[in-house]
C-alpha cells in the first residue's frame, strides 16, 4: 500500500476540464475523511468543508462574480468543494497563522485521495470570498481558503505515474536547489 503513495503523488495534477458525470456519494466521503486525518496545530482542527453538487447552487459559485473569468473553465465539475478555516481554532508563531498550514496539509489529503479514486481537482484560490460565503451561508468569523472542483477529467490520454512525473518535473526547481542536508550551503 505505501508503494502506491508516490505514484499518487507523481498523478496529481491541476485539472481544469471535467466530465459531467456525478461523484458518488462514497467517494465523495472518502476524500473529505482523508482531508478530516490531516495534522493540525495541537489537534484543534480548525478546517472545515462545504461540498457543493447542487446544480442551482454551482451555478452561483462558478459564476464570474464569484469565480473570475480566470477560473470559468470550473462550470464544466459536477461539484466543488469549498475549503474553509477558523483562525480562532490554531495557533501562531512568530506571526505565522498556522490555520493556513494546516489547510494546506488538509486540502493536499483531499487532492491526493482524489487522485487515488480517479477523480481530479485544482487549487483555486482567485475568487469572491465575500460572495462564496454569501452564497453558502458560511460564518463571517470563518475564513474561504480554496476552492476545488471535483469530479472526473476530461482529457483524450490520462498519463501514468512516470509521465505525470517527468512533465511535472520539468517545471520543478531542481531538488538540489529545494532541499540541503545539515547547512543551507549543503544541497541534496
Amino acid at each position: 500500500m505505501y508503494d502506491e503513495i508516490p505514484n499518487i503523488i507523481k498523478l496529481r495534477s491541476s485539472v481544469r476540464r471535467y466530465k459531467p458525470t456525478p461523484v458518488s456519494m462514497d467517494k465523495i466521503l472518502t476524500v473529505l475523511d482523508a482531508a478530516r486525518l490531516a495534522p493540525s496545530w495541537e489537534n484543534d482542527q480548525p478546517v472545515r468543508y462545504v461540498v457543493v453538487n447542487d446544480p442551482e447552487i454551482l451555478q452561483e459559485i462558478s459564476a464570474v462574480e464569484t469565480v473570475t473569468s480566470v477560473n470559468s473553465w470550473i462550470k464544466s465539475a459536477p461539484c466543488v468543494i469549498v475549503g474553509i478555516s477558523d483562525s480562532h481554532k490554531s495557533g501562531v508563531k512568530e506571526g505565522l497563522p498556522y490555520h493556513l498550514v494546516d489547510f494546506g496539509a488538509s486540502m493536499e489529503n483531499l487532492m491526493l485521495a482524489a487522485v487515488s479514486l480517479g477523480l481530479g481537482t485544482c487549487w483555486i484560490g482567485l475568487f469572491n470570498e465575500e460572495r462564496v460565503k454569501s452564497i453558502l451561508s458560511i460564518p463571517k468569523d470563518l475564513r474561504v481558503i480554496s476552492l476545488t472542483p471535483l469530479g472526473y477529467p476530461d482529457y483524450h490520454k490520462t498519463l501514468d505515474a512516470d509521465e505525470s512525473y517527468s512533465k511535472k518535473v520539468s517545471r520543478r526547481v531542481e531538488l538540489n536547489a529545494f532541499a540541503f542536508f545539515n547547512k543551507w550551503e549543503n544541497p541534496v
